[in-house]
């Protein structure tokens, strides 16, 4: 198979100061897919951090993100990440706690928070506190959660503000 280089020039003159700028787009002439699937085989798929064969911190198909040496997320991975984590933390609260949906916007926010924060399977050992919410006696729910290991855990400016929004729903 002949691969094929595209160069393409544009020259846009400046009369004014006889100067010419070039632009230069190349077209890729390697078979991305195939070196997609031969960095696979040779990295592998992993969905958590690894060490790789020098002991650097790794993560997904070898992407370095040992700060030590270089090694980061751009931006938008860590925002593409972080919209991902809600959704997920979304969808767990949705299949755990049917009744979460019917709080108010305030308070759906703060359980996100809490489960984001804890997890799900933590947050679900909750029992007391869910159970007041549940029942909608928010006062109580936020006496057991100032209560808990998590709020002692936690930045206090956190705790503050996630027990006043799920006491007074504010």
């Amino acid at each position: 198979m002949k691969y094929y280089v595209l160069v393409l020039l544009t020259c846009v003159f400046y009369a004014q100061v006889g100067m010419a700028e070039i632009e230069v787009k190349l077209v890729e002439t390697f078979d991305e897919t195939l070196l997609k699937k031969e960095l696979i085989d040779d990295e592998g798929v992993r969905e958590s951090v690894y060490k790789d064969s020098l002991g650097y911190a790794t993560i997904g198909i070898g992407h370095l993100v040992d700060g030590r040496i270089g090694g980061k997320l751009s931006q938008d991975t860590i925002h593409h990440i972080f919209k991902e984590d809600i959704a997920e933390t979304v969808r767990q609260l949705d299949e755990n706690l049917f009744w979460w949906r019917t709080l108010d916007p305030v308070r759906q926010r703060a359980l996100i928070n809490l489960c984001f924060n804890m997890g799900i399977n933590k947050l679900l050992g909750f029992q007391n506190f869910l159970a007041h919410s549940q029942a909608g006696d928010y006062k109580k729910a936020t006496e057991h959660l100032l209560d808990s290991k998590w709020a002692r855990q936690v930045q206090k400016s956190r705790v503050e503000r996630i027990t006043q929004q799920w006491e007074w729903g504010t």
